[in-house]
């Protein structure tokens, strides 16, 4: 059996049988006789000459056909003692006798559901019956060629199966291969070869991990071990083999393991190329991808909603715009959102894009974010749907926020506005400091006029008191106007709330009580007053409108000293600084109040009630400075404003005004050319300067000031001239004209406007080259005698 199961054909194999068969039994001779298809084929005759051979191959089984054929029909041992004599032998005498035949057993070979399938015959040349154990001993032998048989025709299936499974592996378009424990290839079929385009003779030098993609080895040598050690069976697997040419190939499919006596015999794998697909997917993924992140980096709100306004889709970008999520707005109803007054345009908008089918049409409405204010939307509609039938249309609707271009609209609207306001404001403070200098200056002349050990009138000081406080009020005009440059000096905080104490009490009201918490210790800053003034003046107003049902203001003023830490928090450097605070008792504001409190025109009164510039006039003016700002509110708890200026230490005290009663300096005859487009400034600040000494040539415009220069031969010390003028000349372009003649031409400019005022590129300097209107005799006087000495010097 060894022999046939190692490959040995079953002929032979019988063959032998027969030979040690007669060599037991020497005095006869073995024949194993097959049914096939109804017919015997002789298997094996070893003692028969070729002629019975080929009688007996192909003989069809018949009554007096010998008793090898009277056994295959009757499926019993037949015993022919004496073939002469026996009645089956009829046919066949002839033969048997030739052959010295004379008895013949004959025994069925059964397959294992009992089928004869053959007949093991033993010829004797003598007259024989045989004994019981030769029966027995015949019965043995036959059933081993049925074992024989048996094991030929398994065989004989296997190699039909495994040819057919070759057939199979070779004819599919799946890749199979088989790989031992180490990973080296047992078999790979045509598909495998063709895909992967290795040659046989490469393949058996190779590993499975030889063609495996470096990333995926790893992985697949965890799968591998599982499967050699037991601890997997199948599994699906996806991974990407190396081509011979250098493709990358993806394959799926289903890995198996065969195991004998707990070893692993082979692992198999049948893959299918999903190359294409795993391509087409990864060109989807991508496109969806691309698509995803445009949609959800769109800044337009994207939204889907079917004609009752359902909401189908909403973008991620609502969450950004809106505050409200895709998820919040999803199946939720688009009217509960768009403001009642716009219904009625959107409706209409809607059913327009419906009975359109390609023509998109355009619509703006109010929508409510999650705060509950109204954001304006620019949007688009247009028909949509997703499938083939019409009964599913919805509307796409791309919406962009206008909320901000509107506001800056009307912010820009809004500024325009005060621009014109400011510029308005400017040349009223220009006439009226004009009109202030002529008081001034009179005042002045008329307190000259008096002996010094008379005394001056007090009707006299008040006046020129009024006309410092007037001035004050005009550089505050000025300011408002941005014409007015920052004149910062030593300014004592606790002065500034104490001079501001009673104007504030009328502000605020009886209803509200104004407390002022001031140190012992000065607080001293380096800033301009008037600006530090209406800080002071926009907060408590603030603080006013936050107390309509009364209520405390408290102001107060400290000296802190700021470590690096908490200055960076405030944006200050670190070191000294004046604190100002303003606290009430107030309504307090929210957290989305509170942030956007210093935007300009931003206000919570109703409209009419405040412009929205008061804080983020604050603002500015404390950012100018070099300082910070703080603010702390809740609701119901009030609010508390931290305002920090620089310290004034180690800043020398100027800008204060010349001694009330110091001799001012006098003229020797210089020869001055005052430039006035205003006839009673000029005629009076001639006179001043005539009994000062000094010889006065005046004209009313710069054309008129160059045509005296030119009579003159240009013989002239000074020129004063006004910043601006009517007559098409500025005073700048004066000055520029003249020093083009004379370059070390001392000039004094002066303006109602301020030292910022259309200067240009000429820099001026109070006391230097600048004289402001109103200003004091002694300082004019100061200032035409320094620019006379430095002439005389450059000169």
């Amino acid at each position: 059996m060894a022999r046939l199961a190692a490959g040995e054909r079953l002929e032979r194999w019988l063959e032998e049988f027969c030979r040690a068969y007669e060599a037991i039994h020497p005095d006869s001779f073995a024949t194993v006789l097959l049914l096939r298809g109804g017919v015997f084929r002789v298997a094996a005759a070893p003692s028969l000459p070729e002629t019975a051979r080929q009688a007996l191959d192909g003989l069809r089984p018949a009554p007096g056909l010998g008793s090898c054929a009277a056994a295959a029909l009757s499926g019993q041992p037949v015993f022919a003692t004496d073939v002469c004599t026996r009645a089956s032998w009829e046919k066949l005498r002839p033969l048997a006798l030739a052959l010295g035949v004379r008895s013949c057993w004959s025994f069925p070979i059964r397959d294992e559901t009992g089928a004869v399938v053959g007949i093991l015959a033993s010829s004797h040349t003598t007259v024989r019956r045989p004994g019981r154990t030769e029966q027995q001993e015949l019965e043995h032998w036959a059933r081993l060629c049925a074992l024989a048989i048996e094991r030929d025709q398994r065989q004989a299936e296997i190699r039909e199966h495994a040819e057919l499974l070759h057939d199979l592996f070779e004819s599919t378009s799946d890749l199979i291969q088989s790989v031992d424990e180490r990973g080296r290839f047992l078999f790979v079929n045509r598909a495998w070869r063709e895909t992967l385009g290795y040659e046989e003779h490469e393949i058996a030098r190779l590993s499975v991990f030889d063609v495996i993609a470096p990333e995926h080895r790893n992985s697949c040598g965890r799968i591998f071990e599982r499967l050699c050690n037991g601890e997997l069976q199948q599994t699906l697997a996806e991974t990407v083999f190396v081509a011979r040419d250098g493709r990358r190939v993806w394959l799926e499919g289903n890995v198996s393991a065969s195991r004998e006596a707990g070893r692993l015999v082979w692992t198999r794998g049948i893959f299918r190329d999903v190359t294409e697909r795993r391509e087409a997917l990864e060109k989807l993924r991508a496109s969806e991808e691309r698509f995803r992140r445009l949609i959800e980096n769109a800044s337009d709100l994207i939204t889907v909603f079917c004609p009752r306004g359902r909401i189908v889709y909403q973008s991620p970008s609502s969450e950004r715009i809106l505050g409200l999520s895709p998820v919040d707005l999803a199946g939720r109803s688009l009217w509960e959102y768009v403001h009642p007054e716009d219904h009625e345009p959107l409706r209409a908008a809607v059913h327009t894009a419906l009975e359109a089918v390609e023509q998109p049409v355009d619509v703006s409405f109010r929508f409510r974010d999650a705060k509950g204010a109204w954001r304006f939307l620019s949007a688009r509609l247009r028909r949509y749907s997703e499938a083939a039938s019409e009964r599913e249309v919805s509307l796409l609707c791309n919406a962009r926020d206008d909320t901000e271009r509107r506001r800056l609209e009307a912010q820009l609207r809004r500024a325009q506005k005060m621009e014109a306001i400011g510029r308005l404001a400017g040349g009223i403070a220009h006439d009226f400091n004009n009109v202030l200098t002529v008081i001034q200056g009179c005042s002045s002349l008329l307190l000259e006029s008096i002996p010094d050990e008379g005394g001056p009138p007090q009707l006299l000081e008040e006046i020129r008191r009024a006309v410092d406080r007037a001035s004050d009020l005009v550089r505050q005009l000025l300011l408002f106007g941005r014409q007015q440059a920052m004149r910062p000096r030593r300014v004592s905080l606790g002065d500034v709330v104490t001079r501001l104490a009673r104007m504030l009490t009328r502000i605020v009201g009886e209803d509200i009580e104004l407390r002022l918490s001031l140190p012992e210790q000065d607080v001293v800053i380096h800033a301009d007053p008037s600006m530090v003034e209406q800080v002071v003046m926009n907060l408590v107003v603030n603080a006013r409108d936050a107390l309509p049902d009364g209520g405390e203001v408290e102001i107060g003023c400290e000296r802190v000293e700021l470590e690096e830490a908490d200055a960076r928090e405030i944006e200050v450097r670190a070191g000294v600084h004046g604190r100002l605070w303003v606290r009430d008792t107030g309504s307090g504001m929210p957290p989305e109040v509170l942030e956007r409190i210093f935007e300009p025109f931003f206000t919570t009164k109703e409209v009419g009630k405040g412009t929205g510039l008061g804080l983020s006039t604050v603002y500015g003016i404390v950012r100018q400075h070099g300082g910070g700002i703080e603010v702390e509110s809740r609701p119901g708890q009030g609010t508390l404003f931290r305002v920090y200026f620089p310290s004034a230490d180690g800043v020398s005290s100027s800008g204060s005004p010349v001694a009330e009663r110091r001799p001012a300096p006098r003229g020797s005859g210089e020869r001055i050319l005052l430039v006035e487009d205003e006839e009673a400034v000029r005629r009076l600040v001639a006179t001043m300067l005539e009994r000062r000494g000094y010889t006065v040539l005046t004209a009313e415009s710069g054309p008129d000031a160059l045509r005296i220069w030119r009579e003159r031969g240009g013989a002239i010390d000074l020129v004063m001239t006004d910043l601006v003028m009517a007559g098409g000349m500025s005073g700048v372009e004066l000055a520029e004209a003249l020093r083009r003649e004379r370059p070390d031409l001392a000039i004094v400019f002066t303006s109602g406007y301020g030292e910022s005022a259309r200067a240009g590129e000429i820099e001026l300097v109070p006391g230097r080259n600048f004289v402001p209107k109103p200003s004091r005799m002694p300082v004019l006087l100061e200032t035409i005698r320094h620019a006379l000495e430095a002439a005389r010097r450059d000169g």
